[in-house]
């Protein structure tokens, strides 16, 4: 890391992770180095009498933990709002890894609901008689009317709500503007921003 992690930056970091629905900005080594801050302060207070020490060296395990969670988190609901498009300013090696991971899988389902949803065999070279792993043209544009049921596929992902107050237009995480709307609208969302309306009492779920 470009500044030496200490056991305050990280408390600053972890500050900071919570206060936000976006990533914060960490180098790629961070996850290196934190291991190895901690392997630090467990070699000292093993060392050291201090009740103080100890408790610091837990608590520093338990942020990072939490911290590395919500980033977790973040990133997969990044992979699945983005649709995939590998965006990965500010993340670790750790994160990065993860967000192929999760792109991947979420293409591999975007492909499967594809099949499922056009009511139609789609046929496959694979020597399994069809039932492999589906090329991208074959799910991408299934025959119906020239559409990409790819895109249909995505929308069930989405969470319906209906808005009981009035909500002005905000940026998303991922830079996108939503809103405005207005009290009795139903409108469908990705799941990190509806749940963030549901909890501010602002919509509501419709079943």
């Amino acid at each position: 890391m470009a500044d030496e992690l200490t056991y305050r930056k990280l408390c600053e970091l972890s500050r900071e992770e919570k206060a936000t629905n976006s990533l914060v900005g960490l180098p790629p080594d961070f996850e290196s180095t934190a291991s190895a801050l901690i392997a630090t302060m467990n070699e000292l207070a093993s060392r050291s009498p201090s009740v103080e020490a100890k408790r610091e060296c837990e608590n520093a395990a338990r942020m990072l933990s939490t911290l590395l969670r919500m980033r977790r988190q973040k990133i997969v609901f990044r992979a699945l709002n983005e649709g995939h498009k590998h965006e990965t300013s500010g993340m670790t090696d750790g994160d990065h890894a993860l967000f192929d991971r999760a792109c991947s899988l979420f293409e591999e389902e975007d492909l499967r609901v594809a099949k499922t949803i056009s009511g139609k065999k789609i046929e496959n070279a694979d020597a399994d008689g069809g039932n492999g792993p589906l090329s991208p043209p074959a799910a991408a544009v299934l025959a119906n009317g020239g559409e990409s049921t790819v895109a249909s596929a995505v929308a069930i992902n989405l969470k319906r709500l209906r808005i009981i107050k009035d909500v002005k237009a905000y940026r998303a995480s991922d830079g996108s503007t939503v809103g405005p709307f207005k009290i009795g609208d139903e409108i469908p969302l990705a799941p990190q921003e509806a749940d963030l309306l549901v909890r501010g009492r602002l919509a509501e779920n419709v079943d």
